[in-house]
């Protein structure tokens, strides 16, 4: 029987900057532009107008991403019965740098400000999972398409 060499244990199989490495070629590939934060700030009365206003809220990411459709095979295409009615589900992809902030959350909305695509740029997503994890070179947010 061949036995497979295993190497002399001193060298790592994956290199501890891993990650370092590979990010630049992961973040040449985000041709989009995404502002992320709070759908709405805090609603507050105004004596002076005498009514309740919504300051806006700055965004907690503003800056590069990817913004991908999820193949209808995965899950990504699909209608969901809401009040005796189907809705259309429409999950995405996006593709944030793996340096990007850790304050993104699922109570946040993703709105694209920049795209190669026109007809993208206005339109609103709402997080639904944050992958995390150590060895990674982006950020990836599973996100639904706000119709």
């Amino acid at each position: 029987m061949r036995r497979h060499h295993t190497g002399s244990g001193k060298r790592r199989v994956i290199p501890a900057d891993w990650q370092h490495h590979h990010a630049p070629t992961i973040e040449a590939t985000l041709a989009s532009t995404v502002a992320i934060g709070p759908a709405a700030g805090t609603p507050a009365w105004n004596p002076a107008t005498k009514q309740t206003e919504t300051a806006a809220v700055p965004p907690v990411y503003d800056g590069p991403a990817a913004v991908q459709a999820v193949a209808a095979g995965l899950g990504g295409n699909t209608s969901k019965r809401v009040a005796e009615e189907l809705v259309p589900h429409r999950s995405y992809e996006v593709t944030l740098p793996w340096d990007a902030t850790t304050e993104v959350t699922t109570d946040h909305v993703v709105t694209v400000t920049a795209d190669e695509d026109p007809d993208m740029v206005g339109r609103r997503f709402t997080i639904n999972t944050i992958e995390r994890g150590t060895r990674r070179f982006s950020r990836v947010l599973q996100a639904t398409l706000i119709y």
